[in-house]
């Protein structure tokens, strides 16, 4: 937009568009409820994204599991290959990662305990080696009515100009990328249900965010540049917030979800 009481003597009125064409597809066994079994999966998806300019965008996933059942014990290991290329007019990347996620499983008649690791190793045109938790656990409080749970966990949120555009189509050519980090991201909370088909969830939750991207106007009226940009925060964001759930399942045909969410940057 622009201020209607001073009218730039050049307006850029450039019409954008943007296109996608993906696919995926999946190969997994089909789960039987029977003790020590052994499960897998392996899924591949993937993308070209283009503008009404110059910035394109491709990205292929692979991924997978493995896990091993025996009686109340899980062992299993999961992981990702996630190869992108994002390009523009001033540069043309190579933004790829490697995950691998190995966890135990412990579960009970009043307990859930989730314990893994998360390690990522980023390559192309920036290179870095992280590993995070990633941990859960649950305990029932009230028999089929409450569970208290918690939650900790890191990863790497890959920049891409498919999600930006998502977010905000006002956005001009050569925007800067660069990945952003959650290095601990914790929750904790009750869900269950207060009646019969009415569920509920609520948590607190507080996540520490490096590189975090922030959209910003970068207007150039002298040249009629009407446009916004992406920038980073390069130091350790906070952000804090609550949510709640709840869930009214009326019928086997109606199903009513509701969701609140509050957030401090």
């Amino acid at each position: 937009g622009f201020n209607p009481q001073q009218l730039p003597a050049t307006l850029q009125v450039n019409k954008q568009h943007f296109s996608t064409i993906g696919a995926e597809g999946e190969l997994a066994k089909n789960y039987k409820d029977v003790q020590n079994d052994f499960i897998y999966a392996l899924k591949l998806k993937g993308y070209i994204f283009n503008d009404a300019y110059q910035a394109k965008e491709s990205n292929i996933v692979l991924s997978g599991f493995l896990n091993e059942t025996i009686n109340q014990f899980y062992a299993g290991l999961s992981g990702s290959l996630d190869l992108s290329t994002q390009q523009d007019s001033l540069y043309n990347y190579n933004n790829s990662l490697i995950r691998l996620n190995p966890y135990l499983k412990f579960q009970g008649d009043s307990y859930r305990i989730d314990a893994g690791i998360n390690i990522v190793d980023q390559f192309g045109f920036s290179s870095a080696f992280y590993i995070f938790p990633a941990a859960t656990a649950e305990l029932q409080v009230i028999p089929k009515y409450l569970r208290l749970f918690v939650e900790a966990k890191g990863d790497v949120n890959k920049t891409s100009l498919r999600d930006f555009s998502v977010i905000n189509p006002f956005l001009g050519q050569d925007m800067p990328i660069k990945n952003s980090v959650d290095q601990l991201d914790i929750s904790a909370g009750l869900k269950g249900t207060l009646a019969l088909g009415l569920g509920f969830k609520v948590s607190i939750f507080r996540n520490t965010v490096k590189n975090m991207p922030l959209f910003v106007s970068n207007f150039d009226f002298s040249k009629g540049y009407n446009r916004f940009t992406v920038i980073y925060d390069g130091g350790r964001s906070r952000v804090s917030g609550f949510n709640g759930e709840l869930d009214f399942k009326a019928s086997e045909d109606l199903d009513i979800f509701g969701r609140a969410e509050f957030k401090n940057y």
